[in-house]
């Protein structure tokens, strides 16, 4: 245990650990739930008295914010409610393998949704949904599609087979063979018989059809890529701004299921050159909404 420190009203401890945890306890020593998140170890947790949040900060060098809202309501009713309540904030996304140089940036909230920012392979994810990034005959064959290929099994592109042709902006959903994750989206943002290349509406287009299915399915997490910047050679900047609202317009609903978003970069150069810091910065300074 590495800081310890309790609640406003003195009913509720906070503990972090060097398992790269956060947890809950009662007063009387009951454990609540537990937040993680962190690559390493985390070094401190204090709670925010205003707006009834944890913060915590770790050896990742990155300080997250984990949201308990109504705490001294849940308190009252119970504590099963609570712990239901508090894991489904917790984080759901964590990575198949600890690979250097990959992890999770920074996040942040759009209501009670979580938005999280990776470096790194999206095959190494454990999510509920990996979205490919492919051609109206998925042939799954450059880019993210073809390392989604080869790590998840050929099973995955021979049950494609059968869902071709797709029209531009459709979204097929298959299994995810050895991966691990429950589905893959293939999301057809190239047209190569008609000579058409991703652009703007159709990414947007691609990104809520995604959103919208995952709801329909239930699922609560999804990684989604830079979509056609690869063998679609469109604009990295301009995909990353595109996606990153398509997912905060479609998060601000209330109805949606989703509870947490994860951004792929792949390229150790990228967070840099998009700026990613500063873009978190802006997020916790001018909130969300000012994104739309």
């Amino acid at each position: 245990m590495t800081s310890v420190t309790f609640s406003p009203d003195g009913q509720i401890t906070a503990t972090a650990g060097e398992d790269g945890t956060a947890k809950l306890w009662t007063i009387s020593g009951h454990l609540f739930t537990e937040f993680k998140g962190h690559q390493g170890c985390v070094t401190s947790v204090s709670f925010c008295e205003s707006e009834k949040r944890i913060a915590t900060a770790g050896d990742d060098g990155i300080v997250r914010l984990w949201r308990v809202e109504g705490l001294d309501e849940l308190l009252v009713r119970g504590w099963d409610w609570l712990k239901d309540y508090t894991v489904a904030r917790s984080r759901l996304v964590t990575t198949a393998s600890n690979q250097s140089r990959e992890g999770f940036l920074g996040e942040f909230l759009v209501h009670d949704k979580v938005v999280r920012i990776y470096q790194g392979d999206i095959t190494n994810l454990v999510t509920d949904v990996i979205v490919s990034s492919d051609d109206t005959y998925l042939q799954m064959n450059g880019g993210v599609s073809w390392k989604i290929r080869q790590v998840g099994g050929n099973e995955i592109y021979k049950e494609t087979r059968n869902l071709i042709p797709l029209f531009l902006g459709d979204v097929a959903v298959t299994t995810a063979g050895k991966l691990k994750a429950k589905k893959v989206f293939h999301g057809a943002v190239i047209d190569w018989h008609d000579e058409i290349l991703p652009f703007q509406n159709l990414i947007r287009q691609v990104v809520h059809t995604c959103l919208e299915k995952a709801n329909q399915y239930g699922f609560q997490s999804i990684a989604f890529p830079l979509l056609g910047t690869g063998t679609g050679r469109f604009s990295t900047p301009v995909a990353w701004e595109i996606t990153l609202r398509q997912i905060i317009k479609d998060l601000s609903v209330d109805t949606h299921n989703m509870v947490e978003v994860i951004v792929v970069l792949y390229g150790r150069k990228l967070p840099e050159e998009l700026n990613v810091k500063g873009f978190l910065e802006k997020v916790e300074k001018l909130g969300w909404r000012s994104l739309l």
